[in-house]
């Protein structure tokens, strides 16, 4: 199936989810309301030096993706410097992009979640892959997974045995894994689709309950020696979920659907749940199918959806994204969305790759050119506070130095009658300038 409508849906596959990481990380971690107020909806790549101090945390490159797209290319180069995947190939792969210290970023990777982290470390402290911490039920797995689905698209045994590989590097816990699985068959579905033909989307969430069945059977007769504690008691959680999922998306009932993935993942969760748009692939994983598919006659509208949910918004930016990529193809992603992402011919470029369409052009090393992006990122977010620290020292000093100045006391004007209004109204112009000076003073001498 290496024909151009297929290498057209893998290529818009990986860059959709970049641009939807791209899009949504500098509002990551905001509630939804508060984006509102900011941008009243978002629309495109943010400037963020324009909105630091106004709700946004921190300095980010625009059109800069995140760890995300980063462990997505991590996925992609170890396929093709080794002609395939495997858990050890990835595992070293992570250990290379990641041991040197690199300022702003965990080795390469900008904006790291905490298990990845400690995974890696156990890693590159020497611990096999097998044996390194990863007990999270997290969405990365599901996240990195698209390069997979192209290599191994024409092999749907492999595509289920190479994503569990794939997921269980970092992700012990089966319900991370299982969520990988099911984001693998669900863009595999997709890139088969014609839009112009509709989605039928009971059948195709059907196919990956299916799918899922086979990959817990999979994590159960061989793995269950390196999954956590008390994975029984969940091994079969994504393919009961998906049962009533794959009906009840169907209602297109925002409210119904929200409510079912969330009494649903609720079972499964260390943590009491307050909302969707968290890093638990039972939330974020589900939530991301119900936004492609109530947005599915537009890439663009898809993607606008999630990055203004709130919380994390780049992550489910870069789920939709890639969901949205493979069912539409890259002539529906905007074309100034495509022009504002960083990296965008690399990206595209190794997309290509994995799908057969060799080009003459160079892939650059990763470790290179990931390195530079974070190095910049961060000297320009250097460059940017030092810029803020300046002009608010700037601000104080000239604030002080007016303070000083010798001032006419307006308490020594007599107090006028009120029937003389002329009189009167200049006593009141006076009488706020007196409150005013008095603030002044008062702050000068608290500095």
């Amino acid at each position: 199936m290496k024909n151009r409508f297929f290498i057209d849906k893998c290529c818009a596959t990986i860059i959709g989810g970049a641009i939807g990481d791209a899009l949504g990380a500098p509002v990551e971690g905001m509630k939804q309301g508060h984006i509102k107020s900011l941008f009243k909806t978002l629309r495109d790549y943010v400037d963020t030096a324009d909105y630091i101090g106004k709700g946004l945390r921190s300095f980010r490159l625009k059109g800069l993706y995140t760890d995300d797209t980063q462990q997505v290319l991590t996925v992609c180069d170890t396929i093709l410097e080794n002609k395939g995947l495997t858990a050890l190939s990835l595992s070293k792969k992570f250990v290379e992009l990641s041991k040197e210290d690199i300022p702003g970023g965990f080795g390469i990777y900008r904006g790291t979640g905490a298990n990845f982290r400690a995974t890696i470390s156990d890693l590159i402290g020497g611990k096999p892959w097998d044996q390194a911490q990863g007990t999270t039920a997290g969405c990365m797995a599901a996240v990195r997974i698209a390069p997979a689905v192209i290599f191994y698209f024409d092999d749907e045994i492999k595509l289920l045995t190479k994503t569990i590989e794939a997921s269980i590097v970092t992700h012990k816990d089966p319900i991370g894994i299982s969520f990988a699985v099911f984001q693998a068959k669900l863009i595999h579905e997709l890139i088969k689709s014609n839009p112009n033909t509709g989605l039928d989307i009971g059948e195709t969430l059907a196919n990956c309950r299916d799918f899922c069945i086979a990959g817990e059977d999979i994590l159960k007769s061989q793995y269950s020696k390196i999954l956590v504690a008390g994975y029984e008691t969940k091994i079969h959680a994504v393919s009961e979920f998906l049962e009533g999922f794959l009906k009840i998306i169907q209602s297109e009932n925002d409210e119904k659907i929200n409510r079912y993935i969330f009494d649903f993942a609720s079972q499964y969760s260390d943590m009491p749940l307050t909302k969707l748009t968290v890093a638990f692939s039972f939330t974020i994983v589900p939530l991301a199918v119900k936004i492609f598919y109530l947005n599915r006659d537009s890439f663009e509208n898809s993607i606008i959806s999630a990055i203004n949910s709130g919380g994390d918004t780049d992550t489910l930016g870069s789920l939709v994204g890639s969901l949205s990529g493979a069912y539409h193809g890259l002539n529906s992603i905007p074309q100034k969305w495509k022009q504002g992402l960083v990296n965008f011919n690399q990206i595209k470029l190794r997309a290509q790759t994995l799908a057969g369409d060799r080009k003459n052009s160079t892939i650059n090393n990763l470790l290179d050119m990931e390195k530079q992006l974070t190095q910049r990122e961060f000297k320009l977010s250097a460059d940017f506070n030092n810029s803020k620290q300046k002009k608010n020292q700037k601000k104080l000093s000239s604030t002080t130095d007016i303070s000083k100045k010798p001032q006419k006391d307006p308490a020594a004007i007599l107090i006028p009658k009120k029937e003389n209004k002329a009189d009167w109204r200049k006593y009141e112009k006076q009488k706020s300038k007196l409150k005013k000076f008095r603030r002044e003073t008062k702050s000068f001498r608290e500095s």
